[in-house]
């Protein structure tokens, strides 16, 4: 069972910073936790009632964490360019 939840990168907006197209013309960039989306989905391995809510807990920190690699991992990128 999946559970969607508001994108913690773009804060739902489905974008994050700006593209410089031409001087002085910014465009919106997508941002790259919920790929323009504004939510993401978290994947739980049983029904929340059947999952105590320090298990939900864990499985929404242990998502949290997954997209905070993405996020770091596209800084990254972008500092090599």
């Amino acid at each position: 069972m999946s559970h969607a939840v508001k994108c913690p990168v773009c804060n739902g907006t489905g974008t994050k910073g700006h593209i410089e197209d031409y001087p002085g013309i910014m465009t919106p960039k997508k941002c790259y936790g919920c790929k323009g989306k504004g939510w993401i989905n978290i994947d739980f391995p049983r029904e929340s009632w059947e999952i105590s809510p320090f298990e939900q807990l864990h499985d929404l920190h242990k998502a949290l964490k997954d997209v905070e690699t993405l996020r770091e991992n596209n800084f990254k990128a972008v500092m090599h360019r």
